[in-house]
C-alpha cells in the first residue's frame, strides 16, 4: 500500500473559446498501484459555443440522404436520430468540438410542399454532413473570427468551396481550397436553395 497525497489540480487553457480543464480529487488516503492508475485524473473537453446554420453535404437531387444524429462527438456514440429525406435539411448548430463534430439543436426540412422539423434536442453530425455557401454580404475568408483581422483570400460568392469546420459565436470555420479561415455572419448562406446574394 503507498501513502498518496492527491493535490487539487485545476488547469484551464482558453483556445478559441475552447476549454481543457484537468481536475483531480484532494484528499490523502492509502490506495495500492492499481487503483491510482485507475483514472485518478478526468479530463474535460469542452464544446464551443455558437450559433449559426448550415446545409447538408451533397448535390440535390431526388435520391434518399441519411444524417445520423449521435448522442456525442464520436463515430461510436450511440444513435439519437437517423434523418432519412429526400428534401434538403438545414442544421441549427449550437457547438463545435475540436475534432471534426458539429453539436445540433434542430434539423429542419427545406424544398419540399411543406417544411417540418426532423430532429430537436441535443446531437452532434460530422462535419462531413455538413455544407455552407459563401454568401455575396462578404465573401472574405479572414485569419481569425473578427472583421479586424488579416483577409487570408477574396471568396467567389456561390462558387468558392466552404467546407465547415468549426464554429465560434456567429462565425464558421471554413477550408476553402487550400486555406482554412473564418466566415462572418454576412459571408455564409445556409440556405441550399438560394444564393443569399
Amino acid at each position: 500500500m503507498l501513502k498518496i497525497k492527491i493535490a487539487v489540480i485545476l488547469f484551464t487553457t482558453a483556445i478559441a473559446g475552447d476549454f481543457v480543464i484537468v481536475k483531480t480529487s484532494s484528499q490523502t488516503r492509502t490506495e495500492t498501484k492499481q487503483e491510482i492508475t485507475k483514472s485518478t485524473v478526468v479530463i474535460e473537453k469542452a464544446r464551443t459555443k455558437c450559433n449559426v446554420e448550415a446545409y447538408r453535404a451533397g448535390i440535390a437531387d431526388d435520391k434518399l440522404k441519411t444524417s445520423v444524429v449521435r448522442a456525442k462527438p464520436d463515430k461510436n456514440s450511440s444513435i439519437l436520430k437517423t434523418v432519412t429525406t429526400k428534401d434538403e435539411v438545414v442544421f441549427y448548430i449550437s457547438g463545435s468540438s475540436d475534432n471534426g463534430w458539429f453539436e445540433i439543436s434542430k434539423i429542419e426540412s427545406a424544398g419540399g410542399d411543406v417544411d417540418e422539423t426532423l430532429f430537436e434536442g441535443r446531437g452532434w453530425v460530422h462535419s462531413s454532413l455538413v455544407d455552407l455557401s459563401v454568401a455575396n454580404g462578404d465573401a472574405k475568408l479572414y485569419a481569425e473570427p473578427k472583421k479586424k483581422s488579416r483577409v487570408l483570400k477574396k471568396l467567389v460568392a456561390d462558387q468558392s468551396e466552404a467546407r465547415p469546420v468549426a464554429c465560434q459565436g456567429n462565425w464558421m470555420k471554413i477550408k476553402s481550397g487550400k486555406s482554412t479561415g473564418w466566415l462572418s455572419p454576412e459571408g455564409q448562406c445556409a440556405n441550399p436553395l438560394t444564393t443569399c446574394s
